[in-house]
C-alpha cells in the first residue's frame, strides 16, 4: 500500500506528517477564510447589506451553534470511518457557500448562507475532523503535530489581510468571495481524497512512527545485546468511550474551563479589524492583524513543545492566565488608544491565540485517548461553541450600546482568569480495572485494528 510504502523507508519518514500537512492546508482555506478572511468583509458587507455590528455578529453566533449541534453526530462518525469523507463533503459545501454568499442581498439570506450552509461545511471539513485526524496518528509527538496542523489558520491570518484587502479593493467583496470558494474546491477536495487516512494501524503502522519491540532469541548468545538494542515499544495510552468519559468530573471541568477561558476568541478574530480601524487607519489595522497572525503562527510550535515537555495541564493553566492579561491590555487600549499599544496588544494577542487550539485539542486527546476521541470531543463542542457564540454578540452589543468594546473586553478578561482556575482543578481521569477487564479491552482494541485493516 502507498501509505505503508511511503512510511517504510527505513524509518526516515512517517506518513502521519502528510496528515499534518493536509490539515494545515485545510485549516488555511476552510477555517482561516471563515475567521481571518471574513473579518475583512465585516465593514463592506455590513454597510452593503445595511446591518449594524450586533446583527452582523449574530451570524457568527448562529454559525457556532450550528457547528456545535452537528458535533455529537460527526464525532462518532469520524471514529468509525475516518475524516476523509467528511473533509471532502465539507470542502464542497464550504466552497459552494462562499460563492452563494457573494449573491446575498439582505439579512435572511445572509444568515441562511453564512450561518447555516457555510457552518455545515466548516463543521465537516475543519475543526473536529482535522484535529482528530492528526491526534490519531500521534501520541508522544502530539503537541508538536497538532500545533503544526493548526498553524494553517494562523498562516491565513498572516496572508489573507493583505491578499483579501487587495482583492476587495480591486474586485469588490462579492467577486472576492467567489475566488475563495473556488480555491477551496480546487485545493482541499483533492488533498483530502488522496491523502487522508483514518489511523496508522489501518496501514500497518503505529503512532509516532514507532516500531514494535524486536524480541531477542533467548537461545542466542547475542540475546542480551539484541534486547538492549531493540527499538522501543510504542507508547500506549488509556482510552475512554463517550459514556465512560461523561461519568468523570474531568470532562465537565474541562468543558467549563475552556468554555470560559477561550470564549473571547471568536470576538477577537471577528471584531479586531473593525475595532482597530475605529482607533487607527485601515493600513495600520491590517498590519496589526497580520502581526497577530504572524506571532500566532510563529509561537504554535513553541506551545506544542511546551505541552510535550511540561504537560498539557500546566501549559493550559499558563495559557488561559496569560489570555486574561491580554484582554486586560485590550481594555486599556480601548480606553487609551495609542500606536505602540496597538502593536503590543497585537503581539500579546498572537501569543495567546497561538496556544488556544493546540492546548485544547491535545488536552482532550491526552486525557481521554484517541480510539473514541471524536465521540468524546463531540460532547464538549456544543458547550464550548455555545460559550464562543456569545462573545461576538457581546462585543457587538458593547459597541452599539457604549460605542466602545471596553466593557466586553473586561468581561472576557474575567472569563479567561476563571478558565485558568478551572483547568487547574481538572485532573486526568483514571480507570479502575481488574486484570480480566484490561485483557478484554486489549483484545477489543486488537480486533478493531484487525477489522479496520484492508
Amino acid at each position: 500500500m502507498l501509505v505503508r510504502a511511503i512510511s517504510i523507508a527505513r524509518g526516515q519518514f512517517y506518513y502521519g506528517w502528510i496528515i499534518v500537512a493536509v490539515g494545515f492546508v485545510t485549516m488555511f482555506l476552510v477555517q482561516g477564510v471563515q475567521t481571518w478572511g471574513l473579518s475583512l468583509f465585516f465593514k463592506p458587507m455590513s454597510e452593503g447589506l445595511g446591518l449594524n455590528r450586533a446583527t452582523f455578529s449574530g451570524v457568527q453566533s448562529l454559525s457556532t451553534v450550528v457547528s456545535g449541534g452537528l458535533a455529537p453526530f460527526l464525532g462518532p462518525l469520524i471514529d468509525r470511518r475516518g475524516a476523509r469523507g467528511l473533509m471532502i463533503l465539507g470542502a464542497a459545501i464550504t466552497g459552494a457557500g462562499l460563492i452563494a454568499l457573494s449573491f446575498v442581498q439582505g439579512l435572511w439570506d445572509f444568515y441562511l448562507v453564512r450561518g447555516l450552509i457555510i457552518s455545515v461545511g466548516f463543521a465537516c471539513a475543519a475543526g473536529l475532523s482535522v484535529n482528530v485526524a492528526i491526534s490519531n496518528w500521534f501520541i508522544r509527538k502530539r503537541g508538536k503535530a497538532v500545533a503544526m496542523g493548526v498553524m494553517g489558520n494562523s498562516f491565513a491570518g498572516m496572508l489573507l489581510p493583505t491578499v483579501g484587502t487587495y482583492l476587495i479593493l480591486t474586485l469588490g467583496w462579492r467577486p472576492s468571495l467567489v475566488v475563495f470558494g473556488i480555491a477551496t474546491w480546487l485545493v482541499v477536495i483533492p488533498l483530502a481524497a488522496l491523502f487522508v487516512k483514518r489511523r496508522p494501524e489501518d496501514s500497518g503502522l503505529l503512532p509516532d512512527g514507532d516500531s514494535p519491540l524486536v524480541a531477542a532469541d533467548p537461545g542466542s548468545s547475542a540475546g542480551g545485546r539484541a534486547a538492549t538494542s531493540a527499538r522501543p515499544v510504542p507508547l500506549t495510552e488509556e482510552t475512554w468511550t463517550r459514556s465512560e468519559a461523561m461519568r468523570t468530573s474531568a470532562l465537565w471541568l474541562t468543558i467549563a474551563a475552556f468554555g470560559f477561558g477561550t470564549m473571547g476568541g471568536g470576538a477577537l478574530v471577528l471584531h479586531m479589524f473593525p475595532f482597530l480601524t475605529d482607533i487607527s487607519s485601515e493600513r495600520d489595522a491590517a498590519t496589526a492583524v497580520s502581526l497577530v497572525a504572524l506571532v500566532s503562527f510563529s509561537c504554535k510550535l513553541a506551545w506544542g513543545a511546551l505541552i510535550d515537555k511540561v504537560g498539557v495541564r500546566v501549559s493550559s493553566v499558563a495559557l488561559l492566565g496569560f489570555t486574561a492579561f491580554v484582554w486586560a491590555t485590550l481594555v486599556i487600549l480601548a480606553h487609551w488608544p495609542s500606536a505602540w499599544l496597538v502593536y503590543l496588544s497585537s503581539i500579546l494577542g498572537g501569543l495567546s491565540l497561538g496556544g488556544m487550539t493546540t492546548t485544547q485539542e491535545v488536552f482532550w486527546a491526552n486525557y481521554f485517548g484517541r480510539l473514541s476521541l471524536g465521540a468524546v470531543r463531540s460532547v464538549a463542542i456544543p458547550f464550548s461553541l455555545t460559550f464562543n457564540a456569545l462573545s461576538p454578540v457581546i462585543a457587538g452589543w458593547s459597541y452599539d450600546t457604549f460605542h466602545s468594546y471596553q466593557q466586553a473586553f473586561a468581561w472576557f478578561a474575567v472569563a479567561s482568569a476563571l478558565g485558568s482556575f478551572l483547568v487547574y482543578l481538572s485532573r486526568p481521569p483514571r480507570k479502575k480495572v481488574n486484570e480480566k477487564t484490561a485483557r478484554s479491552a486489549s483484545q477489543e482494541a486488537e480486533r478493531e485494528v484487525q477489522v479496520s485493516r484492508p
